[in-house]
């Protein structure tokens, strides 16, 4: 932003540019589970967060139900699970979907067996927080909300330990 014209500076576009670049390059270390992600599944009920305490990590993968690259990304997840679940991990899929009703008609089709949706009120402050620009994502933490890898790929699953 420094070496920027003022009327860059000055402008709405060159103060949100130099926002994003700052929370691009300040990495989180810490999310409050139960405030921050809040999301609950086809019947409503909320992430049970206490009975995740126990296990090693939680990788959050946050997607959209009509998008496909986000669709294959959880289906992978979900073929991994069992095997993730025997290291400690949790997979926990969580939809940035709007409308609940296509959320639900979305992933029946795709036939999750575990699967979260973000309450609307509950999504901007997430997506400002990680900033969630592009989906899906995936973010490695503990269950005490640590961020241990807030931009985790797939092709890392095999170093979980």
């Amino acid at each position: 932003m420094e070496q920027a014209s003022a009327t860059v500076k000055q402008s709405k576009y060159g103060v949100d540019l130099a926002k994003r670049l700052e929370q691009i390059e300040t990495k989180v270390k810490q999310l409050d589970l139960e405030k921050q992600v809040v999301a609950t599944d086809t019947r409503l009920s909320e992430i049970p967060w206490d009975s995740l305490k126990n296990r090693k990590y939680l990788l959050l993968s946050f997607w959209n139900s009509a998008d496909q690259a986000s669709a294959s990304t959880v289906k992978k997840l979900e073929n991994a699970a069992p095997a993730l679940e025997k290291k400690g991990i949790e997979v926990l899929p969580i939809s940035m979907e709007s409308q609940f009703s296509k959320w639900k008609k979305n992933t029946e089709r795709l036939g999750l067996e575990y699967n979260y949706r973000m309450r609307n009120e509950a999504q901007q402050d997430l997506i400002n927080i990680l900033y969630l620009s592009e989906l899906p994502r995936l973010v490695l933490v503990k269950p005490n909300g640590e961020v241990i890898n807030d931009d985790f790929r797939l092709k890392q699953l095999e170093e979980l330990e």
